[in-house]
């Protein structure tokens, strides 16, 4: 299922090298500038991952 993990550079979700654990295990993780409310300090990256995911469930649904 695609997908992504989204959280921003402060976000204390994210904290503690727990980005970098999630990327080591083949985790798709987007880190965008901000804190813990990305779509509002960040809209641009997030809405770029929006997309992506879009993109990816709209191929695989038209291999159907």
């Amino acid at each position: 299922m695609p997908h992504r993990i989204l959280g921003g550079e402060r976000d204390y979700v994210l904290s503690n090298g727990v980005a970098d654990r999630l990327r080591t295990a083949g985790e798709p993780v987007i880190v965008s500038p901000g804190g813990h409310t990305g779509p509002a300090e960040a809209p641009a990256p997030i809405a770029a991952a929006i997309e992506e995911v879009v993109s990816e469930v709209n191929a695989a649904v038209a291999t159907l």
